[in-house]
């Protein structure tokens, strides 16, 4: 898996982003129902609240430890 860690300046209210690439997270179509990806239900279950999940594949945490316990699982 490689994904992309990006911590994010102290002045912000989240901690990190993560960007998924393709093979993670493959481009969206329009039969597409991204809400029931695994990663995303993952992320929901274990580190809600305190992040943000867009779309094109990137989530924003909050809190580093969400952020290590994520890597530990998917990466």
């Amino acid at each position: 898996m490689a994904i992309k860690i990006t911590k994010l300046p102290a002045d912000t209210s989240w901690y990190a982003r993560i960007d998924l690439d393709e093979k993670e997270w493959p481009p969206l179509d329009e039969d597409d129902d991204w809400f029931n990806r695994p990663i995303r239900q993952w992320v929901y279950d274990n580190c809600y609240p305190g992040i943000f999940f867009a779309a094109k594949g990137w989530i924003l945490f909050e809190r580093e430890e969400d952020v290590m316990q994520f890597m530990l699982t998917w990466g």
